[in-house]
């Protein structure tokens, strides 16, 4: 089963929010509930995953692939939440953004 706190993700961050605690997530499926997501995005995972695939049926063994990094890591600020908590982002680093939620 999942872990308790995966479970209930959505509960712990509308109640963080709903108490005037900012949240922060790692993962690339919450950009829309936390005030900041810094996460890999599923396009470059996947263009990735195609790469490794590629090089195995051209026949690479796949132990000798060495260790890949993701790419396109996408950086998050979400100002809808930044409202509800009463928090100002400073104008300097909205533009340090791949993505604005207004």
């Amino acid at each position: 089963g999942q872990a308790i706190i995966v479970k209930n993700i959505d509960k712990i961050y509308n109640t963080a929010t709903s108490r005037g605690i900012p949240t922060l997530d790692f993962r690339p499926n919450t950009p829309d509930k936390v005030l900041i997501n810094y996460a890999h995005s599923y396009k470059s995972l996947g263009e990735g995953a195609a790469g490794l695939a590629d090089k195995i049926i051209k026949g690479k063994k796949p132990g000798d692939l060495p260790f890949e990094e993701p790419k396109g890591v996408v950086f998050t600020i979400n100002l809808k939440i930044a409202e509800k908590l009463g928090i100002t982002v400073p104008d300097a680093i909205l533009p340090q953004a791949d993505k604005v939620i207004r």
